[in-house]
C-alpha cells in the first residue's frame, strides 16, 4: 500500500466513529466510498496483466570476465494497453555485475526498449532475469512487485591475455623450425615437377629444367604443422574446494593462464591440444584465425575441479602424444606433485610449468628436473616472462 492508501484507508475508517457521533449519515457513506475505492484499487493492481512478454538480447555471445555488454530488453503488453508506468529491475547473477534497474516510463504503443550495461565478473553459465515491474494501480493506492518473463542464459569466458611469444631459440631446440618455416615460408621444400599450362614462368626450375630436358617448375612440398600441448590439473587433491564453485582465485587464474598458453602457441604456429591431466581433451586449436579464440574460451567457461575420485587423484599424470612444447598449469605444487610431473619434463622440448600455489622445495625441485617454472600471480603475463627467462637461461647453461 501506498502513502496515498494508507491516508485513504485513516480517512475512511475516521469518517465511521465522526457520523456515529454527529448524527449525520454523510460521512458514513463517505468512509464506505473511501474503503471500497482502496478494496477495487487492490482487485485491480492483483488482477491487471499490463505486459504480455519480456525479451532480451545481448550485444556479445559471450562476455569475456571484466569485459562489457549491452543488454537490450524489449517489454510487449497486450495491445492496445502500454507497458505500465513504474520502476523495473532485472535481477543479476553473481557473475555480472552492473546497474539494471530504472524507471519505466508511459510511452505510445504497446512496446518499449530498455538498455544497460553489465560487466563478467565470474566464469560460467549464468541466469539472467527475471524481470521485475513495480506498479501501482489506477489510483495510485497500492504498489504491486511482479517478475515477468523467462531468464536469459548469459556465458561469461575467460578473457586470454597476450603472452610473449617463445625465444627463437626454441625453434632450434624445440621442433627444428624457425617461426618462418612454420608458417609455410621455407626455401628447401620445392620439389620440381613438369610444366604444366597456367603456371607461372616465375616458377620454372631452370636448374632441374636443364637435367631433364624439359620445364620443371617449384612446387611446394606442404610441411606438417608442430604441435604443443597445454595441460591443465584438474585434480580435486590439488586445488581447495571452493574452486569448483569458482570462489578460488588461484584456480581462476589458472585457468586464465591455460587459455593465454594455447593461444599464444598457436599464434607461434603450433597445433595446440588443451588436455587435463588424464589426457582427456579439452580444447583443440589448429589455427590462430576466425572465431579460433571465441570458441576456445568458451569451453573454458565452465571447466572446474573434477569431483573427488581417488583412483583417479592416484593416477600418474597423462603424457603429452608430441615431443613439442609443453605448458602445464597446476594446483598446489608439492613434492609429491613434483615428482609426478618430472617424466613430462624429459619428453618435452620446452617444458613450462605454472602454478599459483607452489611451495619452494617444490618449486626448485621442478625446475632441476627441466621444468622452466614460475609461480602464478596476478599478473598472468608476467608470470608466462618469467617462466620463459628461466627456459633461456636453462638452454644458454645447458641444463636440457
Amino acid at each position: 500500500m501506498t502513502l496515498r492508501g494508507w491516508g485513504v484507508l485513516a480517512v475512511g475508517i475516521a469518517c465511521v466513529p465522526v457520523a456515529a457521533n454527529i448524527g449525520v449519515v454523510e460521512p458514513y457513506y463517505v468512509g464506505l466510498a473511501l474503503l471500497g475505492l482502496l478494496v477495487a484499487g487492490w482487485l485491480i493492481a492483483q488482477i491487471a496483466r499490463p505486459v504480455r512478454s519480456v525479451s532480451r538480447r545481448l550485444s556479445e555471445d559471450s562476455v569475456e570476465v571484466g569485459a562489457e555488454a549491452t543488454v537490450d530488453v524489449w517489454i510487449d503488453a497486450a495491445p492496445p494497453r502500454r507497458p505500465p508506468a513504474g520502476r523495473w529491475r532485472d535481477r543479476l547473477p553473481r557473475g555480472l555485475s552492473g546497474d539494471a534497474a530504472g524507471v519505466l516510463r508511459r510511452v505510445r504503443g504497446s512496446q518499449v526498449r530498455l538498455s544497460y550495461a553489465v560487466t563478467g565478473i565470474r566464469r560460467g553459465r549464468h541466469p539472467l532475469g527475471p524481470l521485475e515491474l513495480t506498479a501501482s494501480d489506477p489510483f495510485g493506492l497500492w504498489r504491486r512487485t511482479v517478475a515477468v518473463g523467462d531468464t536469459t542464459t548469459v556465458l561469461v569466458v575467460p578473457r586470454a591475455q597476450w603472452l610473449a611469444p617463445l625465444p627463437a631459440s626454441f625453434g632450434e631446440t624445440g621442433d627444428g623450425l624457425s617461426p618462418d618455416e612454420r608458417s609455410g615460408q621455407g626455401a628447401d621444400n620445392l620439389i620440381p615437377r613438369p610444366y604444366a599450362p597456367g603456371d607461372s614462368m616465375r616458377r620454372i626450375h631452370w636448374r632441374a629444367s636443364a637435367h631433364r630436358g624439359t620445364f620443371m617448375v617449384r612446387d611446394e612440398e606442404q610441411e606438417s604443422t608442430p604441435a604443443a600441448t597445454v595441460l591443465l590439473d584438474l585434480t580435486p587433491l590439488h586445488w581447495p574446494p571452493e574452486a569448483r564453485d569458482g570462489d578460488d582465485p588461484g584456480f581462476e587464474r589458472a585457468v586464465t593462464a591455460c587459455v593465454s598458453a594455447a593461444w599464444r602457441l598457436a599464434c607461434d604456429g603450433y597445433a595446440v591440444t588443451v588436455v587435463d591431466h588424464s589426457g582427456r581433451e579439452l580444447a583443440e586449436l589448429t589455427s590462430a584465425e576466425g572465431t579460433a579464440l571465441e570458441a576456445l574460451e568458451r569451453a573454458f567457461a565452465t571447466v572446474a575441479p573434477d569431483r573427488g575420485d581417488l583412483a583417479r587423484d592416484a593416477a600418474p599424470f597423462a603424457a603429452p602424444a608430441s615431443p613439442g612444447p609443453l605448458v602445464v598449469v597446476c594446483g598446489t605444487l608439492d613434492d609429491r606433485l613434483a615428482e609426478a610431473l618430472d617424466p613430462l619434463a624429459r619428453r618435452s622440448s620446452l617444458p613450462v610449468l605454472l602454478t599459483p600455489a607452489p611451495l619452494r622445495e617444490a618449486l626448485d625441485r621442478a625446475r632441476e628436473a627441466g621444468w622452466a617454472a614460475s609461480p602464478l600471480g596476478d599478473d598472468v603475463a608476467e608470470s608466462w616472462e618469467t617462466a620463459l627467462h628461466h627456459a633461456t637461461a636453462g638452454a644458454e647453461h645447458g641444463d636440457r
